[in-house]
């Protein structure tokens, strides 16, 4: 699920869920709901590079051109 996360709301709504169950156990993140959903959505760009990176089969070259051009634009 967390994959198919490629806009700002999404991560910003994820980053809401976040802080409200954070907040209860940690006061400290009091008023860092912005610096929760930065994290968030600098923790996917990392976990997404690493998967990437680590190589997917190559179904044919058509779907491979669409998963380059998909990736470049997100």
């Amino acid at each position: 699920m967390f994959f198919l996360y490629d806009t700002d709301s999404e991560f910003r709504n994820t980053s809401y869920d976040c802080y409200s169950r954070l907040i209860k156990k940690f006061l400290f993140l009091k008023d860092q709901t912005e610096m929760l959903f930065l994290f968030i959505k600098d923790n996917h760009r990392v976990v997404s590079e690493q998967r990437f990176s680590s190589g997917i089969p190559s179904i044919s070259e058509e779907i491979m051109d669409w998963i380059d051009k998909t990736w470049a634009k997100y």
